[in-house]
C-alpha cells in the first residue's frame, strides 16, 4: 500500500509540474524550437549522467545499451519523446499553448485505449460514461476548430504511446532516461549541423541562456517521477491523473494572454464532467448521500 501511494505521489507530482511549466518554455519563445530541444538533450544528458556518477552507475548505465532488446526499446522510447518534445516546444512559442492543452486532454483517452488493447485492463461502466464524456467535448473542439488540431493529436498520440512503451520497461528510470537521451544527442547533433549550426551557437541572451541551461533538470525530474510512479500505478489511474498537466495548461494559457473564447466552454464542461465521473467524484458523493440517509432513518 505505502508504494502504491508512493507511486501515485510521484505522477500527480509529474502531471502537476507539466501543468505550470508552459510559463517556463513561453519565456524561451525567441529561441528556435530545435535550439530549445537540443539544449534540453544536451543538459538532460549531463544531468543524469551526473546523478549516475553519484549512485557509482554510470558505467553500467551506458554499457547497458550494447543489449540489442534493450537498444531497440530505448530507441522506441526516444524517437516517441523526441517527437512530443519538439512539438511542445514549438507549440509553447507559437502561441498554441491552449492546442497543447487539448491534447493532453485526449492523451488520456488513448492511455486508457493502450491500457486496454495492450495491458488488458478493464473500464468500470461509469469510467466509460467518464470517456463517453470526454470524448464528446473533444469532438467538439474539432468541430469549433474547422480542422484537425495537428498539434494536439502529435501531443497526445507520442506521449500516450511513450507511457505504454516505459510502463514495459522495468530498469531503473534514471538509467533508461539516461540511455534515451544517449540515443537522442548525436542524432540531433547531426541534423543540427545540416540544418543551420549558427542557431546552435547564437547567444539569445543571458536570462534565455540561463533557462536553457536549467532546461536539462526541468526535462527530466518530471519524467523521472513519472517512470518510477508506472512502476506501481495502473495505467488506467494514471489516465485519469493526466488531466491535471490540460487543465492547468487551459488556466496558464489564459494568464498568459491567450484568447479563451466562450464556445471553448462547451468543450470543456463535458470534458471536466467525464473527468468527475471518471474518478468517480459522483460516485463518492451519491454513496456517502446514502449513507447519511440510512443513519437518519
Amino acid at each position: 500500500m505505502k508504494r502504491l501511494n508512493l507511486g501515485l505521489f510521484y505522477v500527480i507530482g509529474a502531471y502537476f509540474l507539466w501543468g505550470i511549466l508552459p510559463v517556463y518554455w513561453k519565456q524561451l519563445e525567441t529561441v528556435p524550437a530545435s535550439v530549445t530541444l537540443a539544449y534540453r538533450v544536451f543538459w538532460s544528458l549531463v544531468f543524469l549522467a551526473v546523478v549516475m556518477w553519484l549512485q557509482g552507475k554510470l558505467k553500467v548505465g551506458f554499457v547497458a545499451l550494447l543489449n540489442r532488446q534493450k537498444f531497440i526499446s530505448r530507441s522506441l522510447a526516444a524517437f516517441l519523446v523526441t517527437i512530443n518534445w519538439l512539438t511542445y516546444v514549438w507549440a509553447m512559442g507559437h502561441g498554441y499553448v491552449a492546442e497543447s492543452s487539448l491534447g493532453y486532454f485526449i492523451c488520456p483517452l488513448l492511455t486508457v485505449f493502450f491500457a486496454a488493447l495492450v495491458f488488458k485492463e478493464k473500464l468500470s461502466s461509469s469510467q466509460m460514461y467518464g470517456v463517453a464524456f470526454v470524448t464528446l467535448g473533444v469532438a467538439i473542439k474539432v468541430q469549433n476548430a474547422g480542422q484537425l488540431p495537428w498539434v494536439a493529436i502529435a501531443l497526445a498520440l507520442s506521449w500516450s504511446l511513450y507511457c505504454t512503451v516505459r510502463k514495459f520497461q522495468a530498469s531503473d528510470p534514471i538509467s533508461s532516461l539516461l540511455q534515451e537521451v544517449t540515443i537522442i544527442a548525436p542524432l540531433l547533433l547531426v541534423f543540427m549541423l545540416v540544418s543551420d549550426i549558427s542557431k546552435l551557437l547564437h547567444w539569445y541572451g543571458n536570462r534565455e541562456m540561463f533557462l536553457l541551461l536549467l532546461s536539462g533538470p526541468i526535462t527530466a525530474i518530471p519524467i523521472l517521477m513519472l517512470v518510477k510512479g508506472l512502476k506501481t500505478v495502473c495505467m488506467s489511474k494514471v489516465a485519469i491523473i493526466q488531466f491535471l498537466t490540460p487543465t492547468l495548461n487551459l488556466f496558464v494559457s489564459i494568464f498568459i494572454g491567450e484568447t479563451f473564447k466562450m464556445h471553448d466552454l462547451y468543450v470543456y464542461l463535458p470534458i471536466w464532467m467525464g473527468i468527475l465521473i471518471f474518478a468517480g467524484v459522483f460516485k463518492f458523493f451519491v454513496k456517502e448521500t446514502v449513507m447519511l440517509r440510512d443513519a437518519a432513518t
